[in-house]
């Protein structure tokens, strides 16, 4: 189910939050992390290279604006293969 945000511009643009996480690609891409293998003992049978889908449960820390652009903090509250 689509639902509204904020952009940049302060006008409203509709998301589908069933939609795939696509960086634009004038944009500087998604973000990288690192977990232990014991968060996601899955993995440790998955192949470099492959893309795998995992859950993860957020808490928002922060909003700020950076270099133009609003960014947002999270931390990683919970992780889980799918």
């Amino acid at each position: 189910m689509p639902q509204d945000i904020h952009t940049t511009s302060g006008k409203m643009r509709s998301i589908d939050k069933e939609s795939p996480m696509v960086a634009d690609s004038k944009d500087y891409g998604l973000p990288c992390f690192e977990v232990k293998v014991s968060d996601i003992p899955e993995a440790e049978d998955w192949d470099v290279g492959e893309e795998y889908n995992i859950e993860l449960v957020v808490k928002q820390k922060a909003v700020r604006s950076k270099d133009n652009e609003n960014w947002v903090e999270f931390q990683i509250k919970k992780i889980k293969a799918l």
